[in-house]
This record gives C-alpha cells, structure tokens and sequence, in this order.
C-alpha cells in the first residue's frame, strides 16, 4: 500500500480522477466484447452490424480525445 501511495503522491488529482474515468469506460467497452456475438444473434443483428457498432464506438471517441489530451 505504500509504494501506491508514493506512487501517486506526485499525481494531481485531476490526473488520477479522468484514469479512473477511462479505466471504467474502457473496462465496461472490454466486459460487452466477449458477449455482444451472443447479444447480436438474440436482436438479429448480422456480426457486422455487430462490429460496426464496436468500431463506431471507437471512432466517436477519436476527436473528443484529441480535445481533451489537448492543453
């Protein structure tokens, strides 16, 4: 536990706060993965429109990325 807090000690908190942010967005993009063939099958949904959605997803993200990572 303490060689996290030495660890962070240094970070701000806004740093630590959007990690956090992304760190839940990103796990809750990975958690749907493994399933959404499953979830598509049940809307009847093709695999690509599957994927399509998936890499929509990704591609929405790209420029509000660049606002944000710029200072």
């Amino acid at each position: 536990m303490t060689f996290l807090r030495r660890l962070t000690a240094e970070l701000d908190s806004q740093i630590l706060a959007i990690s956090l942010m992304t760190l839940v967005i990103m796990l809750g993009s990975s958690v749907i993965s493994p399933v959404l063939p499953l979830l598509a099958q049940e809307f009847g949904v093709s695999y690509a429109g599957a994927g399509i959605l998936v890499s929509a997803f990704a591609v929405g993200r790209i420029p509000f990325d660049f606002i944000g990572g710029h200072s």
